[in-house]
């Protein structure tokens, strides 16, 4: 009875490493997480955190992830882990050169971080993780450094810079402006023995 229980893990382990390769991952062999705390949404859920990600993308708050030549590695999967750790949604943009197809690569990430899937388009998946779970086991780290993997963040989303205002301008000064901008162009610069006086 025990060698059919054997069996039967060996063919369960199997079977999660072949999904893995078939999305691609076949390079490096990445590891599940040991527990799974991200809950099952339903379809409701997922509406409403796929319109609180639009909306954040739209004041440009959405923290992106780009997915490389590489495609999906292990420094790939700490990096999302600790974006999805100080945050609750992350968009990952899959390169030309990365070699996967969008629902494998989402359901590969979804399994691999203990996340939840909750918009594919185009070549760009956005994920959600619930905040204040723990992180998942199979991505060591947590120090915030994200290796070689090319991490883009919005400059809107660093709290510790300054905000510059934007400047308000009359119409009145706006139009002085743009004649003081147009008398500098019309003045020629260069040595005396070329310019006309």
């Amino acid at each position: 009875m025990h060698e059919g229980d054997a069996s039967g893990e060996e063919a369960s382990s199997s079977g999660s490493s072949s999904a893995a390769t078939e999305g691609g991952f076949e390079g490096l062999p990445l590891p599940l997480p040991s527990a799974r705390y991200m809950e099952v949404l339903d379809s409701k859920a997922v509406k409403e955190l796929r319109s609180r990600s639009n909306t954040m993308a739209g004041k440009g708050t959405l923290q992106r992830i780009i997915c490389g030549q590489n495609g999906i590695t292990q420094a790939f999967l700490n990096a999302c882990a600790d974006v999805l750790g100080a945050h609750e949604f992350l968009r990952v943009k899959l390169g030309e050169g990365a070699g996967l197809e969008r629902k494998a690569a989402a359901a590969a990430l979804a399994r691999h971080l203990d996340a939840v899937s909750v918009h594919e388009i185009g070549f760009t998946i956005t994920l959600y993780r619930r905040p204040g779970l723990p992180r998942p086991s199979n991505c060591p780290g947590g120090n915030g450094s994200v290796g070689s993997v090319n991490v883009v963040v919005p400059v809107s989303a660093d709290a510790d810079a300054p905000r510059v205002p934007k400047q308000r301008t009359s119409a009145k000064s706006a139009a002085a402006a743009a004649a003081g901008k147009l008398a500098a162009k019309a003045t020629v610069k260069g040595p005396p023995e070329f310019t006309k006086s």
